[in-house]
């Protein structure tokens, strides 16, 4: 028998922000028992939790699908998604920093908690959290968020996601097929982001593959969406070393099974640095107006090289802020895209010691690598 009816609200995000939230969501399940738990997402987020055991029924919005739609699109679509979900919910949760249209969703299908942080129309809302804090600590407010919830702190384990069998197999395939190449322990790379401040240049991308390459043997493997892919291509021209691109050939779950056999993966701030920390691989981070130190996960700590003051951050912030509907800016002519600050000596310097250890200790296919 159900105990409760419970509404999650997770839209207006990318899989990156679905997946910071999947402790949250584990919390809320087990706080909860016997409840049935429903989650609306947007389609960029939907996959992270298509074969989730943490919710009872999934519901993919289209609210934010076109930033541009007009106002009667969106009231239809807000009718459809009410009659999709049903009403009487008990607890509405909304994750982040919400929107008004989620918060009058939460207030036609409840009457009961609604609870998330609010922008205008507080009074949607059965919570005074106030507003949400761009530049705080994501996992500090979630705790808030849940304890107004009346669901206790946060839970510690940091990001998840499903991985299934079927996953694995379609990692390991491509692990022999990686075989072919290079041999030695697989090292990823991962240089795209929705936000070219928070990307590193390209020709930096190529002189840390290579460097990397020459203290090898190692395997050089490229990810990201196929949107990613010119921007692969051209790092991969201007490097010596051999590589191989996965852009748009895996599937997150898919990329978290490849994660698991991966000596270290280098990447930017993005969702697959979120895969790694669930799958405890080891992970350096090339940040910028972000805070990867404090996202938790199995495993050693991340290593993060960042190179802006907290002033150049919050300037930064302000400026992404208004962007965040629109999932992104890639205005390369700003004066801090490129994370310029980062020079590639440091980030080799710091992706060998790590390989020294994962060495040491055993890790990747057992091939001498004398160089490092």
């Amino acid at each position: 028998m159900v105990s409760q009816r419970v509404l999650l609200l997770l839209d207006d995000c990318g899989a990156g922000d679905a997946i910071r939230v999947g402790s949250s969501i584990r919390q809320v399940r087990e706080s909860l028992p016997g409840s049935e738990l429903t989650l609306v997402v947007g389609g960029e987020a939907a996959p992270v939790y298509r074969d989730s055991p943490l919710v009872d029924r999934l519901i993919v919005s289209r609210l934010y699908l076109r930033p541009r739609a007009s106002r009667l699109q969106k009231l239809v679509e807000l009718c459809r998604l009410a009659g999709s979900l049903g009403f009487g919910y008990d607890l509405v949760v909304i994750f982040w920093w919400g929107s008004t249209l989620l918060r009058v969703l939460a207030r036609i299908v409840s009457s009961g908690r609604r609870v998330g942080y609010s922008g205008r129309f507080q009074w949607l809302l059965s919570s005074r959290l106030g507003g949400y804090d761009f530049s705080g600590d994501e996992t500090a407010q979630q705790e808030r968020l849940l304890v107004a919830a009346g669901i206790g702190g946060a839970a510690a384990g940091g990001p998840e996601l499903a991985v299934t069998e079927a996953d694995a197999k379609v990692a390991a395939a491509t692990l022999q097929e990686l075989a072919g190449a290079e041999g030695g322990p697989l090292v990823l790379l991962h240089p795209g982001s929705d936000w070219a401040c928070q990307q590193w240049l390209p020709e930096r991308w190529s002189a840390l593959a290579d460097g990397i390459a020459a203290a090898g043997p190692f395997r050089l493997a490229f990810t990201g969406s196929s949107g990613d892919g010119p921007l692969i291509d051209g790092i991969q021209a201007g490097m010596s070393a051999p590589s191989v691109s996965l852009a748009g050939r895996l599937s997150l779950a898919e990329l978290a099974a490849l994660l698991r056999r991966t000596a270290l993966l280098v990447t930017v701030d993005s969702a697959v640095f979120l895969l790694a920390r669930a799958e405890g691989t080891p992970v350096l981070v090339l940040a910028g107006p972000s805070h990867p130190e404090r996202v938790g996960g199995a495993g050693a700590a991340p290593m993060v090289l960042k190179r802006i003051s907290a002033d150049q951050e919050s300037w930064i912030l302000a400026c992404k802020k208004p962007r965040y509907p629109a999932g992104g800016c890639q205005d390369w002519s700003c004066p801090w895209s490129g994370l310029r600050g980062i020079e590639v000596a440091d980030a080799l310097l710091t992706a060998r010691l790590r390989l020294r250890r994962q060495v040491r200790a055993g890790l990747g296919t057992g091939a001498q690598v004398a160089s490092l």
